[in-house]
């Protein structure tokens, strides 16, 4: 195991009462390309207090990367234990290179919402993502205002279970 992934498993265990143990995190790891992060991702949150149990509320499973400009932010479990692109973050993302905290790296852009999420390489199955940007009306509050959503993916080959489009 890597230095990175080693810290990581550590800090999945953690409970924060503050965001600056995972910035500095955050700001340690490299780059990830674009092309690094296509795939199918099962994701969770660290546990602070940011997590205002938005995600358990739309049964969030994880993230698809199909490719730059087809991004599915939200692919959630519905009430037949299947997985769909929740549509209740106003339409899907797109992926690009933006700098954030010093780094340039592949971020989500979600397509009609200010959020960004900003990622980070662990290994090449596993990274770190901290959702920036502010609160909208007409959805859970995905992000406390003026802070960071602080979460984390990992790769899998297949969904658990059937995908519905």
């Amino acid at each position: 195991m890597n230095n990175y992934l080693d810290q990581f498993q550590k800090l999945k265990e953690k409970k924060f009462t503050s965001s600056d143990e995972l910035l500095n995190f955050f700001d340690s790891l490299p780059s990830i390309s674009l092309e690094e992060i296509w795939g199918k991702w099962k994701g969770d949150v660290f546990n602070g207090p940011w997590n205002v149990e938005s995600l358990q509320q739309i049964n969030w499973f994880g993230k698809w990367f199909k490719s730059n400009l087809n991004a599915i932010p939200a692919i959630c479990f519905n009430e037949h234990n299947e997985l769909f692109s929740n549509q209740l973050m106003k339409g899907e993302a797109t992926m690009w290179d933006v700098t954030f905290r010093a780094k340039t790296s592949a971020t989500m852009i979600y397509d009609h919402l200010p959020l960004f999420d900003h990622f980070r390489k662990i290994d090449k199955n596993t990274v770190m993502g901290i959702m920036s940007g502010k609160p909208f009306e007409g959805a859970p509050n995905f992000i406390l205002e003026g802070g960071y959503n602080f979460f984390y993916l990992e790769r899998i080959s297949e969904f658990p279970t059937k995908y519905i489009d």
